[in-house]
């Protein structure tokens, strides 16, 4: 916990700062992996539970992608599946995070499965995306 913290709240934050445009720009993990977040130019941090749902929810997708990214191998990046990961995000969230995973997809493929239309509609026409309707 002492080695992969540090490095998964720095890939955490990083990820956190383009998800909410630089709103947030330190995550924390504390003993019991609970996370925190703190604002840009702020100097409290904000447990978890303390942020709206929204924010919350774009925390830990941060947090997953992080642990993905640190703890998968780099040279041969395994595919990500997100199942309904977005179902949450008001719509300005939504983009924000569909235009990190594109960029992340450019390197590892992403599989997003999700109950509604609105991933498909901000997807439609990107290069190196497949819609898949079932």
């Amino acid at each position: 916990q002492n080695r992969f913290s540090p490095a998964l709240g720095k890939k955490a934050a990083e990820i956190f700062a383009r998800l909410t445009q630089g709103r947030y720009e330190k995550v924390f993990l504390n003993r019991e992996m609970q996370l925190s977040a703190q604002e840009t130019g702020s100097v409290t941090p904000y447990e978890a539970d303390l942020l709206s749902a929204g924010t919350a929810d774009q925390l830990y997708l941060a947090l997953r992608l992080a642990i993905a990214e640190t703890a998968l191998p780099a040279d041969d990046p395994a595919p990500l599946v997100l199942d309904d990961a977005l179902v949450n995000f008001d719509d300005a969230r939504l983009s924000l995070a569909l235009d990190y995973l594109a960029e992340l997809g450019r390197t590892r493929q992403i599989l997003l499965f999700s109950c509604q239309s609105r991933e498909s509609a901000l997807m439609a026409g990107r290069s190196g995306v497949n819609l898949i309707s079932l």
